[in-house]
């Protein structure tokens, strides 16, 4: 298990897509943490959401696709 960075909660918010993670830009020190066990992360800005209690995963919608 990782976990969020004791200052950054929000880090633990993220939605994978594939083998990439989106994980808010405002938790450098989750990122960090992650990267360690992650190919690829992007660290998406947040911070207009954050001020209306959203987050990453707020914003998201997984759906799924058969493969052809």
């Amino acid at each position: 298990m990782i976990e969020a960075h004791p200052d950054e909660p929000q880090g633990a918010n993220l939605v994978g897509v594939g083998d990439t993670l989106l994980m808010d830009a405002s938790a450098p020190r989750t990122i960090f943490a992650m990267a360690e066990h992650v190919d690829s992360i992007i660290p998406v800005d947040v911070g207009e959401f954050a001020k209306a209690e959203g987050a990453v995963r707020c914003k998201s919608v997984i759906f799924e696709t058969s493969e052809r």
